[in-house]
């Protein structure tokens, strides 16, 4: 893999950076006869709301966890 400096980088791939930012359109272009492309990433927004795993279980659940746990035979008051 060949690696370039932050200012070669720059030299190289900012005029097209810069017009992908300031356009919205990809731009692409041709290398070793495989095409490439330029293009901005979108942001995902994080969500407010915990994930499946972390909510708080509601009662029907709690009581049917419950009967669950008082009808397996191990739990069974001899």
């Amino acid at each position: 893999m060949k690696t370039l400096t932050t200012a070669k980088a720059k030299a190289r791939l900012g005029a097209p950076s810069d017009s992908v930012l300031r356009t919205g359109k990809p731009v692409h272009f041709t290398r070793g006869g495989r095409i490439l492309e330029i293009r901005e990433k979108p942001m995902i927004e994080p969500f407010d709301f915990p994930t499946v795993g972390d909510m708080p279980v509601g009662n029907v659940a709690a009581e049917l966890d419950r009967l669950a746990y008082v009808a397996r035979p191990e739990n069974a008051n001899l």
